[in-house]
């Protein structure tokens, strides 16, 4: 009785844990609610408490916080942007950006703190710069998440929001730099006259400009608005990131409240909202780093699926049909003899070609590159093969390869894999007799051509099935570009043009143009 009671508290705790641990149990809401009540306490003990200064005067201190956090945007930037090319989410790149932006920020505040050559920056226009600055971060973060919520994350979107932006941006910098001057004061006599003095400050600095108080105000409610965004969003769509976002973003909201109290400026006071940029900036950038990782590995899972997935269609699947329908042909009692006996021979030729196409799996697996005289011999065998198993007339021709020593042994069994299935197409829908195929390597690139004289079809009444997808997706993962040249009755053209050098940062989207051919 004690054992089974044991077992059953045992198993109580494990399921504890597990919920604990469970992304869902992360982001609840709980959670974001007493952290916003914490931040609350910690800033209200900053400003009630009169021995607790809210800015103090230390320039080595100013200048290292400012370089810290300059130094964590621009990771974050670059982690965003990495992350949006391998993910394409429009949310990374905003994001990204607008830590880019708050590091720009961060950065410009420790230069324009000391002299420069033309003398000291006056201090209103570094306000109205470090403004901008924030007010735009506070935009991209918004309109990210307003493009994943609504339904419209397409790169499109993001570069026309972020093209407005930027030049808006610009339009605003270069009217502030030439029309500084004469500009509105932000800062009175009184604000500078204390500034001046470097005595701590304890209290709201006096002599602010309503409007100034009005533009920290307004970007601290639109950072709120995010921040509150992300935290619906990591707890409906059930995304970590979007949680790690609305946690730093709700620290950022505290930080820019601080702002309302001592504005942002090229100064050299340490003030309090500095040290919840610290913190939002350290946590997201931890979360992100592993964040990324694995959001990487499930990507390369997920591609290798994709691959095994064409794997098995192209070869071994329609291999063992193939095979299927010969020995079950051969195993029928009124075939006469000579046909069963082709049968076997045709079902030992498939089988020799599914150990062919094994063994170029082996060899792109163990090396790397492959000769080009190696690579030619391949594709010649490979044809000869199927034509002696479809009984149909198919030619490979390879042109000189200019010099070309060898090439990347995926590329040849690239090669292989779109051959087989361009011969499978041909032959058992287009019922074609003959084939053609042309490999010529020309300016880097490898340019593939495969002629049939089947029945074609029309691409417009054409439902292209998973075959042609198959190649396509292939196509799309070595970043070439493929053309279908075809017309009922007139055959079949393949036109590929593959890379012959590529790499995972230089991937171009793949083109599938479909041309009715007018022949």
């Amino acid at each position: 009785m004690h054992i089974y009671s044991g077992a059953r508290r045992r198993e109580r705790w494990r399921t504890v844990v597990s919920d604990v641990d469970t992304p869902e149990s992360a982001l609840r809401p709980g959670r974001y609610i007493a952290l916003w009540l914490l931040l609350a306490l910690i800033s209200a003990i900053l400003v009630t408490v009169p021995e607790l200064p809210v800015a103090i005067y230390e320039p080595h201190l100013s200048a290292a916080v400012g370089a810290v956090a300059g130094v964590i945007g621009l990771a974050l930037l670059q982690l965003g942007l990495l992350r949006f090319r391998l993910l394409h989410r429009t949310l990374d790149l905003h994001a990204g950006l607008a830590f880019g932006v708050l590091a720009l920020g961060n950065l410009f505040d420790v230069w324009a703190s000391g002299p420069t050559e033309a003398g000291k920056l006056r201090l209103d226009t570094s306000i109205y710069l470090l403004l901008l600055s924030r007010a735009t971060a506070a935009v991209l973060f918004l309109t990210g998440f307003t493009l994943t919520i609504a339904g419209r994350p397409t790169a499109g979107s993001a570069a026309a929001v972020i093209r407005w932006l930027a030049a808006g941006c610009a339009l605003v910098v270069w009217m502030i730099i030439a029309f500084g001057a004469h500009l509105p004061p932000l800062l009175d006599q009184q604000a500078l006259e204390l500034l001046n003095e470097t005595r701590p400050i304890t209290d709201l600095l006096p002599g602010q400009a309503p409007g100034l108080i009005a533009a920290n105000s307004a970007i601290a409610a639109a950072l709120a608005i995010a921040a509150v965004g992300y935290a619906v969003a990591a707890r409906k769509l059930l995304d970590p990131y979007f949680g790690a976002l609305a946690t730093a973003l709700a620290m950022l909201v505290f930080a820019q409240l601080q702002a309302v109290l001592i504005p942002a400026m090229a100064s050299d006071y340490v003030v309090s909202g500095d040290a919840f940029r610290l913190a939002a900036y350290g946590l997201l950038l931890s979360n992100l780093i592993w964040r990324t990782v694995a959001d990487i590995a499930d990507r390369t899972v997920h591609q290798e699926r994709l691959r095994l997935s064409r794997e098995l269609h192209d070869g071994l699947a329609q291999q063992l049909a193939l095979l299927h329908l010969r020995i079950g042909r051969a195993a029928e009692f009124d075939r006469p003899v000579n046909e069963v006996a082709r049968d076997l021979q045709i079902a030992q030729r498939l089988v020799e070609t599914a150990s062919l196409e094994a063994r170029q799996a082996i060899v792109a697996l163990r090396s790397e590159r492959v000769s080009w005289d190696a690579m030619t011999q391949v594709l010649a065998t490979f044809g000869d093969e199927f034509e002696q198993n479809h009984g149909v007339d198919i030619s490979v021709a390879v042109e000189s390869d200019n010099g070309l020593a060898s090439v990347d042994s995926v590329l040849q069994g690239e090669l292989l894999q779109i051959l087989h299935e361009a011969f499978s197409n041909a032959i058992r829908h287009g019922g074609a007799q003959r084939v053609r195929v042309n490999v010529a390597a020309q300016h880097r690139m490898l340019n593939l051509m495969i002629r049939d004289d089947g029945r074609g079809f029309d691409i417009a009444q054409t439902t292209h099935g998973l075959g042609l997808r198959s190649m396509s997706e292939r196509v799309v993962q070595r970043g070439g570009a493929i053309t279908l040249d075809t017309s009922p009755g007139l055959g079949t053209t393949i036109y590929v043009s593959l890379p012959i050098e590529t790499s995972e940062s230089g991937k171009l989207p793949a083109r599938l143009i479909r041309v009715r051919s007018q022949r």
